[in-house]
């Protein structure tokens, strides 16, 4: 027969071992069911807001360059200039001459449209004077510098593009002036007297054609450009008649120098493309 303390022992385990026990056939039944599917991810704000999703981000466009436009030719040429004269302002032969000669111009050219571009103009000459003896009626020999004649101007010019060529006509107005510095007169007795300097103005109303090659694509260009140009409005004192003292204090009348019946302008230059 168990003893007492026996029965005492087993009366105090017997609830530890039911809890025991107790829980196996629920971890055995679960673990034969099958395992449960992962949590579904949780979804973007947008979608929680009731919005759609954001699309992703466009790549960017690849990096162009702005189309190159002439947008202005500045430049400055070699001319040569022909100014035949024959008559003075009151229509009278005149012995005196202007001779060819060389000098510059700057331009500057602005294109108005594609095939149309408006020119400004500048163009400066030395001209040497031929005067004959009593060409300006007096009988002493008569020496002069060269004339300073100048013109400031505005063309229009329609043009066409062919390749790195342009090539143009050109039609416009100027305005110039003669500036006769001193002259000298020497009496056959080897004495000297002075002329006093004189100046005129005159309108210029020149055509022509002109052509420029790009040597250099987008930056330089060579340009020639020939003019023949109507004058009109030639008016000043170098024109008229006038009165002069030789060393002797006697006054001699003095024929007014001649008109020009017309200019004759070539050039080779280069322009900037700007």
């Amino acid at each position: 027969m168990p003893s007492r303390s026996f029965v005492r022992r087993a009366l105090l385990a017997a609830p530890v071992l039911t809890a025991l026990f107790a829980g196996v056939p629920a971890r055995i039944a679960r673990a034969d069911e099958p395992a449960a599917p992962p949590a579904p991810p949780a979804p973007p704000p947008e979608e929680r807001d009731g919005k759609p999703a954001r699309p992703p981000p466009l790549e960017p466009p690849p990096p162009r360059s702005a189309p190159w436009e002439r947008l202005l030719d500045v430049g400055g040429s070699f001319a040569l200039a022909t100014r035949p004269s024959t008559s003075d302002v009151k229509g009278r032969p005149s012995a005196v001459r202007y001779q060819p000669a060389t000098g510059f111009g700057l331009h500057v050219r602005w294109p108005l449209h594609t095939h149309l571009t408006i020119e400004g103009y500048y163009l400066d000459f030395h001209m040497p004077v031929m005067i004959p003896r009593g060409a300006l009626g007096i009988a002493d020999t008569v020496t002069s510098p060269p004339v300073e004649t100048y013109v400031f101007g505005v063309r229009l010019s329609p043009s066409m593009r062919l390749g790195p060529i342009t090539g143009w006509l050109t039609a416009g107005a100027g305005w110039g002036r003669f500036e006769f510095q001193r002259m000298t007169a020497h009496t056959p007795g080897g004495l000297t007297y002075v002329l006093r300097e004189r100046g005129a103005s005159f309108v210029e109303l020149p055509v022509g054609f002109g052509a420029s090659w790009e040597v250099v694509a987008r930056w330089l260009s060579i340009d020639l450009v020939g003019t023949a140009a109507f004058v009109a409005g030639q008016h000043g004192d170098a024109f008229d008649p006038g009165q002069t003292a030789d060393p002797a204090g006697k006054l001699h009348d003095l024929r007014g120098l001649p008109v020009i019946e017309a200019s004759f302008v070539q050039t080779i230059g280069f322009s900037l493309l700007l």
